[in-house]
This record gives C-alpha cells, sequence and structure tokens, in this order.
C-alpha cells in the first residue's frame, strides 16, 4: 500500500527514530520506525510498523529489568555467546 502524506500529499518513505519513556523508574530507549514525507519532512505512526515497534518496546523493557521478552519473534531467542577457555594465560 503506498502511503501519501496528509500534509501535502507527498510520497512516504520508511523513517527510524529514537524513542524516550520511563520504565521501572529508568529511562529508557529504543528504536520505532515511522513513515516520513520525502517532500515535507513530516513524519507519523502507521499501522505498518506496530509490530516491530512494540517488540523494540518489549526488549528494551526486558533488558532493563533482566528478562526474557514476550515476544517470540527472532529477537526473543537470541542468547549470548560464551567465551571459549584457551587455556594459555597471559604473563
Amino acid at each position: 500500500m503506498l502511503m501519501s502524506c496528509e500534509k501535502c500529499h507527498g510520497a512516504a518513505a520508511p523513517a527510524a527514530r529514537m524513542r524516550t519513556f520511563e520504565y521501572a523508574g529508568q529511562t529508557l530507549h529504543c528504536l520505532a520506525f515511522a513513515s516520513s514525507c520525502i517532500v515535507c519532512g513530516h513524519q507519523w505512526e502507521d499501522e505498518r510498523f506496530e509490530a516491530v515497534n512494540l517488540r523494540h518496546f518489549e526488549k528494551a523493557c526486558a533488558v532493563a529489568t533482566r528478562q526474557q521478552p514476550k515476544s517470540s519473534g527472532i529477537y526473543a531467542s537470541v542468547t549470548p555467546m560464551k567465551r571459549k577457555a584457551t587455556g594459555s594465560r597471559l604473563r
């Protein structure tokens, strides 16, 4: 679906911006996707990015509280890699 700006009726393109919010007494930042007019620069949130923005919000909250995210997206199953012991010591 081709989106257009409600202000100037110019063409829209995906854009990203940093969202800041309070959660559990902490100030958190996460990436949020939106649509942006390539003619006048007006930005708006639309339903195309709702699911991915929700995953970013949940991930930021999970990191802040050190819990597993609720979403079952590809990022929910990622676990940090463990370093392999080398057996040699630096002197």
